[in-house]
């Protein structure tokens, strides 16, 4: 299922610049609410963990080296300015 309103992580506007000064990885959207033990879950699988509510799964971004969107989805990411920083493997495939 294609996000139909694109979303950004910091941006430039108006002059003004909101870029996101942190790290992120493996960033998971689902259109449903986890539970709490479905969240525990996915916190003791780790960096590399793979989503678990797949019915459910919007995108699904290891930010890996890459923007691409593994759910299937096809919601690529556009990167800019964007520092890759180490790699992992566990967890999926490409």
């Amino acid at each position: 299922m294609p996000i139909s309103d694109p979303s950004d992580i910091g941006k430039s506007s108006n002059g003004q610049s909101y870029y996101f000064q942190g790290s992120l990885s493996n960033v998971q959207i689902y259109n449903a609410s986890l539970t709490a033990d479905q969240v525990q879950y996915l916190y003791k699988e780790g960096i590399g963990g793979a989503p678990i509510y797949l019915q459910r799964l919007v995108g699904w971004w290891p930010i890996n080296g890459d923007t691409i969107d593994y759910s299937g989805n096809n919601n690529n990411g556009m990167p800019a300015n964007v520092i890759y920083s180490g790699t992992w493997t566990n967890g999926y495939y490409r």
